[in-house]
């Protein structure tokens, strides 16, 4: 099998001819460890998301931005503490709203320093920005993105965030979000029926892709949704996008990096086919592969290599991988690295990971 065979297995639940590794893009860095990684089984995991995204975006790549209907977007540059820092701003016929971002140590994450929202009123211009956002389709630039990767890996096609998730996460913040919900909900609701009717129309587009597998960087954890939340906000939009996915014979990909154990039951009741990312209790996850595995009996689970390992010995890092892959006997298997890892391992613990998913 090629790289891209065999992660296209674990992805749509059949056995590849053995277990896959797996790293997003932007963690892989260009030059002679990066080829010979490569060269021993790592596959690159990208994406593209299908459709620009419901404004505004957290990430200034260009497939994200769309146009917003008489509103004036504006990003300057600046520099705080010998920190760069960007300034976005949308003006629009009803207010204004602006954030703050910055990069974050590691290997280029961004860091939301001030989120759009910090008012009631800002809801009610945020989604005056979702109304009038432009959605396009991304399709040509997904399909060249396959074409350039080939047998290298994969891409996935990235969906929006769902709207509870994206408000906390990317314009609100959790504490602004989570305090307004529950004590003045009215306007967040009316954002959240906003964003969902946009999200409505771009599965409705997305459907329509060549993209086999369809990716949510919802990054959810219990923490922070908790199942009553969870079960009303999140579980009717997994249903339905799955749903039509499954019809259109796509595979529902979702990014599960924190707790899940307490939404076990309404995972299992979503529709979603992977769960990718899924933290280890090394590193603030509540369920080991094993468990999960148990909880998830249908599902695909793809582990996340625990960041905190990275600065461990050659031996340990190879037991966690020994121990992981004998768990996984038998099953779909990809081992992703998904999250940041240390400037100062990145170079030794690739090649150990490598070696290690080679080992017989």
């Amino acid at each position: 099998m090629t790289l891209h065979e065999r992660m296209m297995s674990v992805y749509q639940n059949k056995l590849p001819d053995k277990h896959a590794l797996g790293i997003y893009t932007r963690y892989l860095k260009r030059g002679n460890m990066e080829r010979n990684v490569r060269n021993e089984g790592m596959g690159i995991i990208d994406y593209v998301a299908l459709t620009t995204q419901i404004g505004p975006p957290w990430h200034l790549i260009p497939e994200f931005i769309s146009e917003v209907r008489e509103t004036d977007i504006n990003i300057q540059f600046y520099f705080e503490h010998g920190v760069r820092k960007e300034r976005r701003s949308y003006k629009t016929p009803i207010g204004e709203v602006y954030a703050e971002v910055e990069t974050s140590l590691g290997d280029g994450s961004e860091h939301i320093s001030k989120y759009y929202i910090t008012s009631l009123e800002d809801y009610k211009i945020i989604k005056y920005i979702v109304d009038n956002t432009v959605i396009k389709s991304n399709e040509k630039h997904f399909l060249h993105r396959c074409e350039t990767i080939g047998d290298d890996g994969v891409v996935l096609g990235r969906l929006d965030r769902n709207p509870y998730q994206k408000i906390m996460i990317e314009l609100a913040g959790a504490e602004q979000f989570l305090m307004d919900l529950y004590t003045d909900p009215d306007p967040v609701l009316e954002l959240m029926s906003s964003m969902q009717k946009r999200a409505d129309e771009q599965i409705e587009r997305v459907l329509e892709s060549k993209a086999d597998i369809l990716w949510m960087p919802d990054n959810v954890t219990a923490d922070m949704t908790p199942p009553n939340a969870f079960e009303k906000y999140l579980l009717p939009g997994y249903q339905k996008n799955t749903r039509l996915a499954h019809q259109a014979g796509k595979t529902v990909v979702v990014h599960f990096d924190g707790k899940i154990k307490a939404l076990s039951a309404l995972i299992n009741e979503s529709g979603i086919d992977v769960l990718e990312s899924v933290s280890d209790p090394l590193i603030s996850g509540d369920l080991d592969y094993e468990d999960a595995c148990i909880s998830f009996p249908n599902k695909v689970i793809l582990p996340n290599f625990p960041a905190n390992l990275a600065l461990k010995t050659k031996e340990v890092i190879q037991e966690y991988v020994r121990v992981l892959r004998t768990k996984a006997a038998g099953k779909p298997f990809m081992l992703q690295v998904s999250e940041d890892l240390d400037e100062k391992a990145y170079c030794t613990v690739l090649p150990i990971l490598a070696e290690a998913m080679n080992a017989i």
